[in-house]
């Protein structure tokens, strides 16, 4: 099976890269293809073969563009159960021949399965409980649950984006902070925070991370390694704080593996149960040494460290920044949008909303060829010369009585 990746540089499709491919058992934990590297397909598009793809395992795919990528474009990731469908279409119609007759059958097929994903969407209602369905704000707090976890239409449409933050604080509490601190792992500069691990408690250490105010939940990416031998049963674990249980959870069990001479990014998932909304949208999280046979010239460094998160902009978000925003600028005298909402009140008054008409004038058959009228942001001031916020002119040329050849509404 062919594992595709699409990089962009500056949003631009990103060609003569060398990108590398992680893919780990998702039940397990474990990689079943480290850092291999990817064939370049054409117009940023990069491929792997994975032979030995097994159909019945869940994969998480982590694809790596390089250092030459702006960070936020570095790397591609997903799973692997809609990539099985497609690659099933795929498949079938690579053997098709020119004018074989069942190209149409193999269309109707990927029409019916794009229809019966779109029916699930639509089904999804029906599916959850605990009324989070329709209480999209409910901050549910029972296991399970997961409350505003749940995207609402709004949120999928969406404009997005990713926030990287660093530790806010962090702290060594089982081993010895050989040289650097927390603060050292900020930058990828070579500078490492370096935990040396203790005979009898071996290495625990915490990390504090404080994410922008209504971010969703994102990754947390390490750079660093652990030389611990025998690397099968020396590794660190990630745990992370619950704070719907109030526990410490383990995320991963081989987070970052035992001995390892060379640098390495290490990257997982959190989730909303780990962010405290309450306490200023903190995140914790415990590097912890798997086993209690400890050995005193184990060491620990880690170059940098920092979590993600996305930032969504809702049509909620944008409606109430429109509604509240005072325009000025960069509009002609034509067009120019008035302080205070003013055009959203001047185009209620040309639906005749707190609307005056004077100033007629007729012709000789008694037909209006002329008047004025004006628009008022308030029903108080209709016929004074208080708030109004538009003065129109109407003009028309009759052609015998109780006919016109033509109308006009000019604004003054």
């Amino acid at each position: 099976m062919n594992i595709v990746a699409f990089f962009t540089s500056s949003g631009v499709p990103a060609t003569g890269l060398s990108p590398t491919i992680r893919v780990r058992n998702v039940s397990t934990g474990a990689l079943t293809v480290t850092d291999q590297s990817m064939a370049e397909v054409g117009d940023g598009f990069y491929k792997y073969d994975y032979a030995t793809y097994d159909p019945t395992i869940d994969y998480a795919i982590r694809c790596d563009g390089t250092v030459t990528l702006p960070a936020a474009e570095r790397y591609v990731y997903g799973g692997n159960e809609l990539a099985e469908e497609i690659n099933e279409v795929y498949t079938t119609t690579q053997t098709l021949t020119a004018g074989n007759t069942t190209i149409e059958s193999d269309i109707s097929s990927l029409t019916t399965l794009t229809e019966g994903i779109s029916a699930d969407i639509v089904a999804l209602p029906e599916l959850t409980t605990d009324a989070v369905w329709d209480e999209p704000l409910a901050d549910h707090t029972t296991p399970g649950t997961y409350g505003h976890e749940l995207a609402t239409k709004a949120d999928i449409v969406a404009s997005t984006s990713t926030i990287f933050t660093p530790a806010t604080s962090g702290s060594v509490i089982q081993g010895t902070e050989t040289s650097g601190t927390w603060q050292s792992t900020v930058n990828r500069d070579n500078i490492y925070w370096n935990i040396t691990e203790d005979t009898l408690t071996g290495i625990t250490v915490e990390l504090i991370f404080n994410i922008p105010e209504l971010d969703r939940p994102g990754i947390l990416s390490l750079f660093g390694r652990y030389e611990g031998q025998p690397a099968g049963t020396h590794y660190i674990e990630l745990w992370a704080w619950n704070y719907e249980v109030t526990a410490w959870e383990q995320l991963v069990d081989v987070f970052i593996p035992g001995g390892s001479l060379a640098d390495a990014e290490q990257v997982h998932e959190y989730y909303e149960r780990n962010v405290d909304r309450t306490s200023n949208n903190e995140v914790k999280f415990r590097l912890v040494h798997h086993i209690t046979n400890y050995v005193g010239s184990h060491n620990m460094y880690i170059d940098t460290v920092y979590i993600t998160s996305i930032a969504v902009i809702t049509a909620e978000d944008i409606a109430n920044a429109v509604w509240s925003k005072t325009l000025s600028g960069g509009y002609t005298a034509e067009y120019v949008l008035l302080d205070n909402n003013e055009s959203l009140k001047r185009a209620l008054g040309l639906m005749h909303e707190n609307i005056y008409i004077d100033n007629a004038s007729y012709d000789g058959d008694n037909n209006l060829v002329g008047a004025r009228v004006r628009i008022y942001s308030d029903a108080a001031s209709v016929g004074t010369a208080n708030n109004v916020i538009g003065t129109y002119t109407i003009g028309s040329t009759g052609s015998g009585a109780g006919k016109f050849t033509d109308w006009a509404q000019v604004k003054v």
